[in-house]
């Protein structure tokens, strides 16, 4: 091999390592830039014999700015399947995000996704009810907090569903409308 082969060889092999070892991955950011976030649902009591709901993602705003493209972060919640949310109450809780690394940043609204597979139970019978059209995005719910870098922090959501499923007395439709509050836990 002669010495511009050499060359040409250190300074290919160069800048493939720089492209590979420059990712800005969470999991590569230094502890004071990223933290890990867990988030749980627990939900009130209500009088239905069960309210199923699907959860497709939970969603945390990072930015003021709603136009912005990248203001909200997926924090990866699906493939939860349905969930009695009746079986989330008097100190139950579902652990839905487990220490998921993110960069760290002020979170400005956090918002529950819904899927299309949700139902009631109502004295034995089942109805399928939907989000009305103010939470087809999800349920969401504005929660300024500063994400230090190094910590962990579990987002607990509370869903309070009593009273939560509104009949239409026109046409018998039932439609999904629960409040819902956030806490946020911190530990080092």
């Amino acid at each position: 091999m002669n010495n511009l082969t050499k060359l040409r060889l250190v300074i290919l092999l160069s800048i493939v390592t720089f492209f590979f070892n420059c990712s800005d991955s969470v999991e590569t950011l230094p502890p004071q830039e990223s933290t890990n976030i867990s988030v749980t649902l627990e939900s009130s009591l209500a009088s239905y014999d069960a309210l199923n709901v699907e959860i497709s993602d939970v969603l945390v705003k990072t930015k003021d700015n709603g136009a912005a493209p990248d203001c909200w972060i997926s924090l990866h919640a699906n493939g939860l399947g349905n969930i009695n949310l009746l079986e989330l109450t008097n100190g139950s809780n579902l652990m839905i995000v487990n220490n998921l690394p993110v960069k760290t940043s002020e979170i400005y609204e956090v918002r529950l996704v819904l899927g299309n597979n949700n139902t009631v139970i109502i004295d034995g019978q089942s109805y399928s009810v939907s989000a009305p059209e103010n939470h087809q995005e999800g349920l969401s719910v504005p929660s300024i907090h500063l994400l230090q870098g190094g910590n962990n922090y579990t987002i607990n959501l509370k869903v309070n569903i009593d009273n939560a499923v509104v009949e239409n007395s026109v046409n018998n439709y039932k439609y999904l409308n629960p409040t819902m509050e956030v806490q946020l836990f911190s530990s080092n």
